[in-house]
C-alpha cells in the first residue's frame, strides 16, 4: 500500500529511512507521522469486520479479512492506495468505493513486526503462504 507523505516519517528509531522487511527507501520526504516505509498495517483482531464490511464472502469482507489476518505493507508514498495483484483485477472492480474509504480508518501499525516475529509474532490467524521455489 502507499500512504500520504505527511504521515510517513523518514527518521526511524534505528536512524534508517525504513523498517524491516524493507531494505531501502527514498529519504527525500519530511513527514512526521508514526509510520515508516516497510511498516505493517493491519485491522486489529478485536474489530468485528462484519460490522464494517458486510457479509462473509463479499469482496469487501474478504479484503477486510485479509487486512485483519495478514495486513498490508507500506511500500510507496503519495496518496492512500491499496495495491492488488493483476489476477485480482475483476474482484477489485467489485469493491464498493464507500467501503474502500471506510477500511483504512481501522488500520493500525503492527509495532512488533520483525524477522523473529513476522506479522507481530504469536499464532497466525491463517496459514502463511508457502515458500517460493
Amino acid at each position: 500500500m502507499s500512504i500520504t507523505t505527511s504521515i510517513l516519517n523518514q527518521k526511524t528509531p534505528s536512524g534508517k529511512s525504513y523498517v524491516w522487511p524493507a531494505n531501502s527507501a527514498e529519504d527525500n520526504y519530511t513527514g512526521t507521522g508514526n509510520m515508516y516505509m516497510g511498516s505493517l498495517l493491519a485491522i486489529p483482531p478485536e474489530v468485528n469486520i462484519e460490522e464494517i464490511a458486510g457479509s462473509p464472502g463479499t469482496p469487501l469482507y474478504e479484503l477486510a479479512r485479509s487486512l485483519q489476518d495478514y495486513g498490508a505493507y507500506v511500500v510507496d508514498r503519495g496518496h492512500l492506495n491499496l495495491y492488488v495483484e493483476p489476477q485480482a483485477k475483476e474482484e477489485a472492480a467489485e469493491l464498493p468505493w464507500s467501503g474502500l474509504q471506510e477500511l483504512p480508518k481501522y488500520l493500525k501499525v503492527v509495532t512488533n513486526n520483525a524477522p523473529d516475529s513476522v506479522g507481530g509474532g504469536g499464532t497466525p490467524r491463517r496459514p502463511l503462504a508457502p515458500q517460493f521455489k
